[in-house]
């Protein structure tokens, strides 16, 4: 009977370490809910893989809609990747067309109820994110 009973436990134990690591190992490659990037087939740099409607982004913003897409990546390593590959002059022209209009991304993105950003709000605050990035380095 104990040795029953034994093997019982070792087994729980084991199933529950390994649902352990299954867990961690979602939470650690990013496969999950959230922003989702992938890699472009062609350069190999990160680009966004979630919807993005430029018709929920407000009308004075909307000419900054592409350098969201591509530059405002909710994954650490994506946009640090980004910065990396990019040349000075980029992140200049970067910096020079969306540091003046902070202020209002941020009181647009002040708008939206805590934790329930759109995609195409989300992809700004990480524009932001990414420029504050740069600009301190």
């Amino acid at each position: 009977m104990a040795c029953i009973t034994l093997r019982t436990r070792n087994s729980m134990n084991r199933n529950l370490a390994l649902k352990i690591i299954l867990v961690l190992l979602v939470l650690l490659t990013g496969c999950g809910p959230g922003d989702q990037t992938q890699s472009d087939a062609t350069s190999g740099k990160p680009v966004r893989a979630t919807p993005f409607d430029i018709e929920k982004i407000p009308e004075d913003l909307r000419d900054l809609a592409p350098l969201a897409q591509k530059w405002g990546l909710g994954d650490d390593a994506g946009r640090a990747e980004l910065i990396e590959s990019a040349s000075a002059a980029e992140l200049q022209a970067l910096r020079d067309m969306v540091a003046p209009r902070a202020t209002r991304i941020t009181e647009w993105l002040d708008s939206f109820p805590h934790n329930s950003l759109s995609n195409e709000a989300a992809a700004f605050m990480y524009l932001l994110e990414l420029v504050d990035e740069f600009s301190n380095e």
